[in-house]
């Protein structure tokens, strides 16, 4: 995942060799099909969550699907994102999705403090601060 403000973001996976894709749409996600590939490590399948990050995207995972391997990304928008290969050193390539910038995330208006705290009785001198510790530490100074 590489989100850049204001640029918007781009999920990737890297893969070695010449692979063949397709992207389509299911309910709520955006899936890029990789044909006749397989998931090199076990790790790889751990999904990165990406839900607190201002991104369409909320997790992006690898899935086997047959002989296939499905790049899903879990959308929180209605978004379609522009994916393509791109070359990388040796004989290594990414298929990257690039996602538009926008306003993904909503973010919590932070609520008035509550007045609870009005018939708390704050102490009048250390003494009565030192009876709230526990007995092995009172008469200590911190």
């Amino acid at each position: 995942m590489d989100v850049r403000s204001g640029a918007g973001s781009r999920f990737f996976v890297q893969v070695s060799g010449d692979v063949r894709m397709e992207t389509h749409r299911e309910e709520g996600r955006i899936v890029v099909l990789i044909r006749n590939a397989r998931i090199h490590l076990a790790n790889n399948r751990n999904p990165l969550e990406s839900r607190f990050f201002n991104t369409p995207v909320v997790r992006a995972y690898l899935e086997r699907r047959g002989r296939n391997v499905a790049f899903v990304m879990d959308l929180r928008a209605d978004v379609q994102p522009q994916v393509e290969i791109r070359e990388a050193a040796g004989d290594y390539r990414f298929i990257v999705a690039s996602f538009a910038a926008g306003n993904f995330v909503a973010r919590p208006t932070p609520a008035a403090p509550a007045n609870d705290n009005a018939d708390v009785r704050l102490p009048s001198n250390m003494q009565e601060l030192d009876n709230e510790r526990p007995p092995s530490l009172q008469g200590t100074s911190r």
